[in-house]
């Protein structure tokens, strides 16, 4: 079957007369009608012979055992099944929508500045309680990344002719206004898609196979392509949780926090650059505490200090409104003349709490340049919080100043 006008209709089901809506290694995607109720679906459509070539069939009947367990709202539904003498047919539910990778890139491309933390918040809650969702199921997606989450939306969203901007064409208009774009993007319901790899775990809460895509991959799967693996080789369910960290540095920055050049050694150089351990954001990013806490919280290095799945979906970043006065750009955050803030996966940081989780403390020091958010109280306190009084010290001509903290005086 080469395109929707080769199979009209069959099991009940209309093939729209139209393009592809997507095609991979695995298949290719359809617009479909299911002809007794008039809704509209997708058909994955999957070679047989593609299937038995390269010995997939249990992993097939793997993916459609477990896609028919996993009833959630932030879960594309499993909703029927079928084959013909040549294709395996998977019936899904539709969304309207892009994937959230192009979506990103196109909104960057476009208005050339990050999301707003909102909308960020809004996609991270979501993909949050379906990941916790499967979890509770004892079974881990393994394969999380921009790529196989998608947005749905109540209202469909007419996209441009040509389909190269998605949603930026919206009721005949171009949205060049990026507020405009936010507002529709709120109405969004995410949905994870791809149960390829997902697996229910052993009782240990276990798995041992290596797979999934690099730039996701936690340090615990890279490992078994290390020199470092052992013959007690396994993983837990922790590999999503480092993977909903990596896809929310890259829906903040644009980019992966992890990348090297493709080589023989790819897996081992990404394992080692995981264990060295630093990654950065720029200084031009707008940021909270509580963002900066729950991205180094889930990309810890030692899967035993990352954050685990029932503390990820209530942590402060997911349940607190985000306000501009808790808004501050990295830059603030930096304590040298880099452009950067450099995080570690081997190292644990606190950014909430306290004056001192902010990052600050007596005898800190702040790039002089800076030196003008500190003009008055008001600023004082929009920057460290009202529970804090900050003495600044200027130290000679070196570029930096010296900060010092106390304990607001209340009685």
């Amino acid at each position: 079957m080469n395109n929707g006008k080769d199979l009209k209709s069959i099991q009940g089901y209309t093939f729209l007369d139209e393009p592809p809506l997507g095609k991979g290694s695995f298949g290719t995607v359809y617009s479909i009608i299911n002809n007794s109720t008039n809704y509209p679906c997708v058909a994955k459509a999957i070679s047989k012979k593609f299937i038995s070539d390269r010995g997939l069939a249990e992993q097939m009947r793997n993916e459609m055992t477990i896609h028919k367990k996993l009833k959630h709202k932030n879960i594309v539904k499993y909703l029927d099944q079928f084959s013909t003498n040549t294709e395996i047919f998977i019936i899904l539910e539709k969304c309207n929508s892009e994937t959230l990778e192009k979506i990103c890139q196109n909104y960057n491309t476009i208005f050339k500045k990050q999301l707003s933390l909102k909308v960020i918040q809004h996609f991270l809650i979501q993909i949050s309680a379906a990941i916790s969702f499967i979890h509770s199921k004892g079974i881990a997606h393994r394969d999380l990344k921009l790529e196989n989450i998608m947005l749905k939306f109540e209202d469909e969203i007419p996209l441009d002719k040509d389909n190269k901007h998605g949603f930026f064409y919206y009721n005949n208009e171009f949205l060049q206004d990026s507020q405009k774009f936010e507002d529709i993007m709120m109405t969004s319901v995410v949905k994870i898609i791809d149960l390829g790899f997902a697996k229910e775990l052993d009782p240990q809460g276990c798995a041992k196979s290596f797979l999934g895509t690099p730039a996701y991959l936690a340090p615990e799967v890279l490992k078994k392509k290390s020199s470092e693996v052992t013959p007690e080789f396994a993983y837990s369910s922790k590999v999503d949780t480092w993977s909903i960290g990596i896809i929310t540095f890259q829906i903040l920055t644009g980019d992966v926090p992890f990348t090297i050049n493709k080589n023989i050694n790819t897996f081992n150089e990404l394992y080692k650059l995981h264990k060295q351990g630093l990654y950065s954001l720029q200084g031009d990013l707008f940021v909270t505490y509580e963002l900066l806490d729950y991205i180094n919280a889930l990309l810890q290095f030692n899967e035993n200090d990352r954050i685990n799945i029932d503390d990820m979906v209530e942590h402060p970043f997911l349940k607190k409104k985000i306000e501009k006065q808790n808004v501050i750009q990295v830059n603030k955050l930096i304590k040298d003349n880099s452009k950067e803030l450099v995080l570690k996966t081997i190292e644990r940081r606190n950014f909430l709490g306290t004056e001192k989780s902010f990052g600050f403390g007596k005898g800190d020091r702040i790039s002089y340049l800076d030196k003008d958010i500190f003009t008055n109280d008001k600023m004082i306190d929009e920057v460290f919080g009202i529970h804090s009084k900050i003495t600044i010290f200027e130290r000679e001509e070196d570029g930096f100043i010296v900060i010092s903290t106390k304990k607001e005086n209340t009685g």
